[in-house]
């Protein structure tokens, strides 16, 4: 029936989203007027594809292919800074996100609004070709629900974290007109900060229409020092998250953690930390039992844990993996993972944000900040 075609996905996707959706406008907007700079280009285009099940829970929600829109307003480094020329002067930009994901009742319908980021790989006279990353904040219209929709198991929060991976290329038809084409990877969970949390990864193909304000001008020489900023550190960091432990609708449990880090950065682009964490996590007691007698140990862990950590200037992607030396709750195994950004402040303060999970299964979102102690 036409009703239910993907053509009536494209104007009538925001009606029933209502003051969320008007939230996610408003997003927009405080992005794009908090830039001081003008965008170099707008980029608007469709996507097709459809939902990759991760877990064998999720095979039977997915019953059709996903259509999305997406809108973004663009940005080009100008040549400033040494990561430009690092990264062969990379673009970023906000994006606008939507998709109906070919289930109404169980997957529903998603929108999100992202930064991201176009790391070069190659470029030639038309064609180039990049790493697409991105991040920001996720919505979707249908969740699991006691009463209403216990099926609907692939999230438990209207508002999630959206992560983004892919492949784009643009061919130059003009100095001001492009075509682009791509291969993404848009995942949406909450960090298991409401449970179900499954998650949902939509794996789709693009095309999209690029044009460009101003002709694209070539990078400018730039004079820098050989020496790097920071070649070795150590830091102090202090984060906390919030979790829920099964089944769903539980109380929310606080997880502090401290963590000392030592971090060694050979170039420009990558470096590596060795980092040991000291987790208070109040989840724990609850997990080992509310039957036995709990003490403060019960919710004590401690973990050693090796990172490798990408450079953008004064922002870094952290990807840890550690193993606890001491928990008494053992459900979750030996092994813990982390992926975060931090940001330098300045010289000596950072702030972080990043999620805690053991192999697939996300733990906890968790946000902090970390000082330089030399």
């Amino acid at each position: 029936m036409a009703h239910d075609s993907k053509v009536y996905f494209f104007s009538s996707f925001f009606r029933p989203i209502g003051r969320n959706a008007s939230l996610l406008v408003l997003l927009v907007i405080l992005s794009v007027s908090a830039l001081a700079q003008a965008p170099n280009s707008f980029r608007i285009g469709g996507n097709y594809g459809l939902v990759v099940p991760h877990r064998d829970d999720l095979k039977p929600l997915v019953t059709g292919n996903s259509v999305a829109i997406t809108a973004s307003a663009e940005w080009m480094v100008d040549g400033s800074k040494r990561w430009h020329y690092n990264y062969f002067r990379p673009r970023w930009g906000v994006e606008l996100y939507a998709a109906d994901l070919g289930n109404r009742a169980e997957l529903g319908r998603q929108a999100a609004l992202s930064l991201y980021t176009l790391l070069p790989i190659r470029r030639g006279q038309r064609f180039e070709h990049y790493l697409l990353t991105a991040g920001g904040i996720g919505f979707t219209d249908t969740t699991w629900d006691l009463e209403d929709n216990t099926k609907a198991i692939a999230l438990g929060s209207p508002l999630n974290a959206s992560v983004v991976l892919g492949l784009q290329s643009d061919y130059y038809l003009s100095d001001h007109w492009h075509i682009g084409a791509s291969l993404r990877m848009t995942h949406l969970s909450n960090g298991a900060y409401t449970l179900p949390n499954l998650g949902i990864n939509n794996l789709t193909v693009g095309l999209q229409v690029v044009y460009h304000i101003n002709p694209i001008e070539p990078l400018p020489e730039g004079i820098w020092t050989s020496v790097l900023p920071r070649g070795r550190a150590h830091y102090a960091m202090l984060l906390t998250g919030v979790k829920e432990n099964l089944p769903p609708g539980g109380p929310k449990f606080s997880v502090h953690t401290f963590s000392y880090a030592y971090e060694f950065r050979p170039s420009w682009k990558r470096g590596w930390s060795i980092r040991s964490d000291l987790f208070y996590n109040m989840a724990a007691a609850q997990l080992l039992g509310e039957e036995r007698q709990s003490d403060a140990l019960d919710m004590v862990q401690h973990g050693l844990a090796l990172s490798y950590n990408q450079y953008l200037g004064r922002l870094r992607f952290d990807l840890m993996m550690g193993a606890y030396t001491f928990t008494r709750y053992k459900g979750n195994g030996t092994f813990y993972h982390r992926f975060s950004l931090r940001y330098d402040i300045t010289e000596d303060w950072q702030c972080m944000i990043g999620l805690k999970t053991h192999w697939a299964k996300a733990d906890y979102p968790e946000f902090g900040i970390g000082y330089r102690i030399f």
